[in-house]
């Protein structure tokens, strides 16, 4: 048995506002995540 599912906030401080700066981060984190998580998925 295993997680489905996963919760993230990938826009940490910028909650409120987002600059160019917070959107880059932003997306570095999900994709530093996805790279993680699909290199471990397990098809059945």
């Amino acid at each position: 048995m295993g997680f489905k599912a996963m919760k993230l906030d990938p826009f940490g401080p910028y909650f409120d506002q987002m600059d160019e700066e917070g959107l880059e981060e932003a997306v570095e984190r999900v994709r530093a995540v996805r790279e993680a998580v699909v290199s471990t998925w397990t098809y059945s």
